[in-house]
């Protein structure tokens, strides 16, 4: 009787194989693509710093003090009027508009071949590497890119908009996997060979290469193939809104919006850091009184210099309130009642405690209230800006451990946006996916 059910099942599967329906194919789809890319020559000043990481502000000085920077196709409300807003149409326009300006000055250029690409960030003697190409949107939607953040509709909304005005991607995503052997090997040959571009920014050197010989693109493909999963490590509502494009996408499009680019690197190839949080207001409290609420549940002490109130283990918080730095470490036996979904991680700790119930601060859709800052930028910045703006209060985190990480992922939990900051972060204007892949005046090279 078994033997027949097992039969009957293994001749199920084997019918739906050959019909190509019903059974999940769990491969990864990588494809080569023809990049666009900045000038050789003025490499350094096209490409910026990612913008996600600067305020709106910063990227109208970026923007001001240089001409040829990367951030006027990728924050493009910073050429226009000062009451426009990010993701509003007239931007996204303009955004393309700066696009085409740049590929007719020659400061961004197609190559005229497919190829993949390896981006490397040298910082503190460290290289890390991983590979540019693009990914089938679908495994998105079959759930083998996996994502750790909750996605807010009017953000996937709204960078969809940009995307679809500017036809392009302007910024690839981070995506993780587990390490492939054979296909780290391939890597680190290449990366003994000579770059193709390479200049030095912000106490880091970045290199690029380009990978176009066809035997070594293909295996580098078939080896995805054998990868069953990607991590979202930053990029998920570029990921939403370009799975969104591909639902929407007519009969007459080319297969421009079933792939979208990403860089892809090993977990052993990045570091994860923190996402502080500044804060513009307590809720009607004062700081006084803020104070008292977090001694309730954290040892508060006054510490002399930021680098005394820097985290140092989870359950460890840096404090910026009253123009002086605390050390806030978690009471014991209190994390027992923040046992929830995410129960410890530390912005779901504080968030039970008191940023939820005292400062009515919702982790999960945060509103403007609330300031991100990358950790690192270092706590300085959190004080400079407190000071400037006049905010009450700064918290910096202990940076998410990577096996944290892997386990909530794997088991299907969401943790808040902004809960992970993850390095290197590939600079804007290096690499741009272009739906319509000729460049003004020029014609598309057959391989």
């Amino acid at each position: 009787m078994i033997a027949k059910i097992v039969l009957k099942a293994l001749l199920h599967t084997t019918l739906l194989i050959f019909l190509g329906i019903g059974v999940a194919n769990a491969a990864i789809t990588i494809k080569p693509f023809r990049a666009c890319r900045a000038n050789d020559g003025l490499i350094g000043l096209i490409a910026c710093q990612d913008c996600n990481m600067l305020t709106l502000e910063q990227a109208r000085k970026v923007a001001q003090t240089n001409p040829l920077s990367f951030v006027h196709v990728a924050r493009p409300e910073v050429d226009c009027s000062e009451d426009t807003k990010p993701y509003d149409v007239a931007a996204g326009i303009k955004g393309h508009e700066n696009l085409q300006e740049f590929l007719r000055d020659n400061l961004l250029c197609h190559d005229k071949e497919d190829s993949l690409y390896l981006y490397g960030r040298i910082k503190n003697n460290r290289l890390q590497v991983g590979i540019i190409a693009l990914v089938d949107i679908n495994e998105y939607k079959k759930g083998n890119i996996k994502r750790h953040e909750e996605v807010l509709p009017t953000k996937e909304r709204k960078l969809r908009l940009y995307t679809e005005l500017q036809r392009a991607q302007v910024d690839p995503v981070l995506l993780l996997h587990e390490k492939n052997t054979e296909l780290s090997s391939i890597v680190e040959t290449i990366i003994h060979q000579t770059p193709h571009q390479s200049f030095y920014v912000d106490h880091a050197a970045h290199v690029v290469w380009v990978i176009k010989e066809k035997k070594t693109i293909r295996r580098i493909c078939d080896l995805f193939k054998s990868i069953n999963t990607l991590y979202i490590a930053d990029g998920h509502h570029r990921t939403a809104a370009a799975a969104a494009m591909k639902n929407e996408a007519h009969e007459n499009e080319s297969d421009a919006h079933n792939y979208y680019m990403a860089g892809i690197f090993p977990f052993d190839q990045v570091t994860i850091s923190s996402f502080n949080r500044i804060f513009k207001d307590l809720n009607n409290h004062s700081e006084e009184e803020f104070l008292r609420e977090m001694s309730q549940y954290f040892d508060m002490t006054k510490v002399s210099t930021t680098q005394n109130a820097i985290p140092q283990e989870p359950h460890e918080f840096g404090i910026y309130c009253q123009g002086a730095w605390y050390k806030a470490t978690l009471k014991e036996g209190i994390v027992r009642s923040c046992q929830k979904a995410v129960p410890m991680l530390d912005i779901a700790v504080l968030s039970n405690l008191v940023l939820k119930p005292f400062l009515n601060i919702d982790i999960y859709h945060p509103d403007d209230r609330t300031e991100f800052v990358a950790g690192m930028w270092g706590l300085e910045c959190l004080e400079r800006d407190c000071k400037k703006n006049n905010w009450p209060l700064a918290i910096a985190f202990f940076p998410v451990r990577s096996e944290t990480f892997s386990t909530l992922v794997n088991e299907g939990t969401l943790m808040p946006p902004k809960t992970t900051c993850f390095e290197p972060k590939i600079r804007p204007g290096l690499f741009t996916y272009t739906f319509d892949c000729d460049s003004p005046g020029e014609k598309k090279e057959q391989n």
